[in-house]
């Protein structure tokens, strides 16, 4: 038998709660092996948000607060 890894992928999962102008999200980031955001999954009410309009507001301002205090937030 002969075995070849083709690859490996090591993510970390980081679980946050959000309170934004009265609401609250549930945010989940999955980083890689060297810390950088891969994908990030954002619910209200167990409901991904979407990615535009309104919603694509919310997404950018929670991922991009997260990302500015990420060092003080892990």
């Amino acid at each position: 038998m002969k075995v070849t890894l083709q690859s490996k992928c090591i993510t970390n999962r980081h679980n946050f709660a959000v309170k934004l102008d009265g609401f609250s999200y549930d945010v989940v980031i999955w980083t890689n092996e060297d810390g950088k955001f891969m994908d990030e999954e954002i619910t209200f009410n167990g409901e991904e948000l979407d990615c535009e309009g309104t919603m694509g507001e919310i997404r950018e301002r929670i991922i991009d607060y997260i990302a500015e205090k990420w060092e003080s937030l892990v």
